[in-house]
């Protein structure tokens, strides 16, 4: 009896990340109410939380965090630290992807040459989160000193270029 429990215990699981999803989902859907964004953000956040390598939960997650920001926010600092967090899910749920993997353990540069060489090399599939990396990541950087907002110049460029170079509608 006892060796079936874990699979009993991961299908309850998974049960209760897809009603998570379910109800993060039907909150996005109404997200020009400022509850219900708050109400999705803490439902998809919850199921990121079980599903951390989950690609549509962080790209869906990265863009609550930067409509809570955008549209509800007033704090600047707050506001910085939803954009920051927003990329910074983008940013994971794109360097984890299995085909940017692939791609990373092929280059032998260092890891910020190696990192750009492969964004450009980017596939269609990871679109979303380079997109929505670079969003996040330029509204942080709208309100940061120059000498940061130039030293993230390139990254924004290489993101910026595959998205378009990929997906020019």
């Amino acid at each position: 009896m006892c060796c079936y429990q874990p699979l009993v215990e991961n299908k309850l699981n998974d049960n209760n990340v897809d009603f998570l999803i379910k109800k993060g989902k039907l909150f996005w859907e109404q997200r020009t109410d400022d509850k219900a964004l708050k109400k999705a953000d803490h439902f998809i956040s919850l199921a990121k939380n079980i599903r951390p390598l989950d690609f549509e939960l962080s790209i869906l997650l990265s863009k609550i965090k930067y409509n809570i920001a955008k549209n509800i926010e007033v704090d600047q600092e707050l506001k910085d630290s939803l954009y920051l967090e927003g990329a910074r899910f983008s940013r994971d749920a794109v360097l984890n992807h299995i085909m940017i993997k692939s791609l990373l353990d092929e280059s032998n540069l260092d890891s910020s040459s190696k990192i750009l060489k492969t964004i450009a090399k980017a596939p269609k599939e990871v679109v979303p989160g380079l997109f929505w990396w670079a969003e996040n990541l330029s509204h942080y950087l709208i309100e940061q000193p120059v000498m940061k907002r130039l030293n993230h110049r390139e990254l924004l460029e290489v993101l910026m270029n595959r998205v378009l170079a990929l997906d020019p509608g």
